[in-house]
């Protein structure tokens, strides 16, 4: 249901939540670095792996890789976190 206004505000909701990890991304991942042309370097890798990732997947499995890649990739970053945040 593309047009319908709970998907709209669905997706709005998604890309604010996106926008807020990626500032988080940021002021997490400097003091690694030291260095912000290695942040952004690292960053627009992670953009095209997964923008190829999302080709292959899309024309290797179709529809079903579209719903269940992104919360697969949300299960993961959340068992990440949680393993940075209980090791530190």
């Amino acid at each position: 249901m593309p047009f319908s206004s709970f998907t709209l505000v669905l997706a709005a909701l998604g890309a604010g939540v996106t926008g807020l990890w990626a500032g988080r991304f940021f002021i997490f991942i400097l003091h690694q670095y030291k260095q912000v042309d290695r942040v952004f370097f690292h960053e627009n890798n992670g953009f095209w792996v997964g923008i190829v990732m999302f080709f292959l997947g899309f024309t290797l499995v179709g529809r079903p890789f579209v719903f269940w890649a992104p919360m697969t990739l949300a299960g993961l970053l959340l068992l990440k976190h949680l393993w940075i945040k209980r090791t530190a």
